[in-house]
């Protein structure tokens, strides 16, 4: 008679006398998914195969929840992509974000230059992500939040100044973009040289460029 114990089925055997082993014992028979009869002639030979099928299972699962869950290596930490920080519009918060130089990781020029646009100093240039990524797609009008930042540097090579230029709406004319250019030195956080949107001198000058930016393009 054959009988089950935990989904195992064991069938008697008997065996000859004088085989020097005992006259019953029992056969495992395990049951495989595809309906094939797999027989395993001692109990312990069972035990170490359902092991085995569990160590197996145990390292399927595993792999399929980090598949699935999708964890990163390490502490499990995400990192997310960089962002441009938010250039303010209004002059006192301007005029300290330039003063800390806080624009320094936006691409720029690799070093001052004479100027080749409106400006009568040496310059360096600033762009953000998405100023460069409009002029490098070719655009001549370019999205909201684009922002142009040139350094201004005297005779001596120190930084005295900044021209600002940031796209506040959509559209290809000069009063889409807010202006702004001061010096630096007391008082001049609340009293700069121009601000603005649409400040004619500024429109005026720029209207060659390319949607108003003339700056070389690439940065070189």
């Amino acid at each position: 008679m054959t009988r089950f114990t935990g989904g195992v089925a064991f069938t008697p055997i008997t065996m000859e006398a004088g085989d020097g082993a005992p006259s019953v014992r029992e056969s495992a028979v395990l049951k495989a998914s595809n309906s094939r009869t797999t027989t395993i002639t001692d109990f312990s030979g069972a035990v170490m195969a359902l092991q085995a099928l569990n160590r197996w299972r145990g390292l399927l699962l595993g792999a399929a929840s980090i598949i699935l869950i999708g964890c990163p290596p390490g502490d499990g930490t995400f990192e997310a992509p960089a962002q441009d920080p938010e250039v303010p519009t209004t002059v006192r918060e301007l005029y300290e974000f330039l003063e800390a130089r806080s624009y320094r990781d936006f691409d720029h020029e690799s070093a001052p230059h004479p100027p080749a646009g409106p400006h009568l100093v040496t310059v360096q240039a600033y762009m953000n992500r998405a100023l460069v990524q409009s002029l490098t797609d070719g655009n001549t009008q370019h999205p909201r939040g684009s922002v142009a930042i040139k350094e201004l540097y005297d005779t001596e090579g120190a930084l005295f100044g900044w021209a600002v230029m940031v796209k506040q709406r959509e559209g290809n004319d000069g009063t889409a973009w807010f202006w702004y250019e001061t010096h630096r030195g007391p008082g001049r956080a609340e009293n700069p040289n121009y601000v603005g949107d649409g400040v004619g001198a500024c429109i005026e000058c720029h209207a060659e460029g390319r949607g108003y930016v003339r700056i070389p393009f690439p940065l070189r």
